[in-house]
């Protein structure tokens, strides 16, 4: 128990470790794997030993979901190489490592959410404070305000220079962090506020939390990724909502308020991207969000007419990238980056089929532990998911879990179940 406890601690700290990470110390051809993923699948082996029948039923729905997600992925993937064999089998299995690693991560933090919650929350809210201090600390570097080694400023100020937004006729840098971009960044803070604010509403009120959930909202903010103020304003107006009052007219005022102050923050934004969205010239093709991902679904949906076997599962997990490259217009890394028509591309009709029911699933477990709070904050999540280069983000893994685990709601009050189990795991050692 003490050895899972260190590991899926460690996981939870180094949450805000992203790919930024191999660029800082000059090492951009590094494999990089999430650190996350690695120690919360030790922590899961480590946990093994002790799992019981009592586990089983309690961890059903999410190992239920691992095991059918892994094999669906595995099956999209040997689909997708008979298709077009590569040369490199780790590109054909790159994508299923990742979210069989990412199941485990969200089958382990389910547990440990389930019987060990505030130390959860104690590590997340040190994660979400690191995540803003790496943030600000690669913005004071690039404005030479802090000493660095030199690959470090060079990635500051290369980072500034891709990731800034003009405001008000002012340019303002997006907050990043460790992330490389700001989007991912967003959601990640996004997740985190859901996280922090469930844990709040189930009676964890201490400091941790507090600080956890500021640090995550101020990121947030400083992202100004539009993907993250969207999914917010979705979990605002979910929460605004739920929240019980006697003036009926009330609550649709506060949604429609607040929804209005967030076009007027985002219009700026907005305007820019639909006009590039709307022109024709190359560069709106792979320089414009809107238009580059208008072009990844047009061309990805135009493979079913290529290769029509890979309508049933799809091209393979991962593999789009190798079909896009052929056009020239991009590397062979890349990715729709809008993640529904990215399952249907890559996973197929059948792989979109048990997403969805999936989903269905977890929103159904959500309305009954939290009712229409807890399919908004679900729904904030995953749409500004759904609009990432990459949709496995950890930490809205992690929020899921919190949504889905009966110990975070509201009649839950103070009680922190599991926890006599645990003291009497670690009483002989103490």
């Amino acid at each position: 128990m003490k050895t899972a406890s260190i590991l899926y601690g460690l996981a939870l700290l180094t949450l805000p470790a992203g790919p930024g990470v191999k660029l800082m110390v000059g090492r951009e051809e590094m494999l990089w794997m999430d650190p996350t993923l690695v120690f919360a699948t030790l922590a899961f082996i480590a946990l093994i030993p002790i799992w019981n029948s009592s586990d089983s039923r309690e961890m059903a729905g999410p190992t239920l979901s691992t095991v059918v997600l892994t094999l669906l992925c595995m099956i999209c993937a040997v689909s997708g190489f008979l298709i077009r064999p590569s040369t490199k089998p780790y590109d054909a299995l790159r994508e299923p490592i990742r979210l069989f690693l990412t199941m485990i991560w969200l089958l382990t933090s389910y547990w440990f959410l389930r019987f060990r919650r505030r130390f959860v929350f104690r590590c997340a809210a040190a994660a979400a404070v690191l995540a803003l201090l790496s943030g600000i600390y690669i913005d004071l570097v690039a404005a030479w305000i802090v000493p660095a080694p030199a690959q470090v400023v060079k990635y500051a100020q290369e980072y500034i220079l891709r990731q800034v937004t003009f405001v008000g006729g002012h340019w303002i840098p997006r907050m990043g962090g460790l992330f490389v971009e700001a989007p991912p960044f967003g959601l990640f803070m996004l997740a985190m506020a859901v996280f922090f604010y469930l844990g709040r509403r189930s009676g964890i009120r201490g400091p941790a939390t507090l600080s956890g959930l500021i640090a995550s909202m101020l990121g947030l903010i400083a992202s100004l990724a539009d993907q993250a103020f969207l999914g917010m304003a979705i979990c605002v107006s979910a929460i605004i909502l739920s929240t019980k009052s006697r003036r009926t007219w009330l609550k649709p005022a506060l949604v429609t308020v607040f929804g209005a102050i967030m076009v007027v923050l985002s219009w700026g934004s907005l305007e820019g991207k639909l006009e590039g969205a709307s022109s024709n010239s190359a560069r709106h093709i792979y320089q414009d969000s809107v238009g580059e991902r208008a072009y990844h679904v047009e061309y990805g949906l135009s493979l079913f007419v290529r290769e029509p076997v890979a309508t049933v599962f799809g091209v393979g997990p991962g593999r789009y990238g190798e079909y896009v490259a052929e056009t020239g217009l991009f590397p062979d890394t890349a990715s729709m980056q809008t993640t529904e028509p990215e399952i249907l591309v890559e996973w197929g009709v059948l792989g979109l089929g048990v997403w969805i029911v999936v989903m269905a699933l977890v929103a159904r477990r959500a309305w009954k532990l939290h009712g229409l709070l807890g399919v908004g904050l679900l729904l904030g999540v995953c749409v500004a998911d759904s609009f990432q280069s990459n949709w496995k983000s950890e930490a809205v893994f992690l929020a899921v879990a919190a949504i889905c685990c009966p110990a975070l709601t509201a009649e839950n009050g103070e009680t922190d179940q599991g926890s006599a189990l645990y003291d009497s795991v670690e009483a002989p050692a103490g």
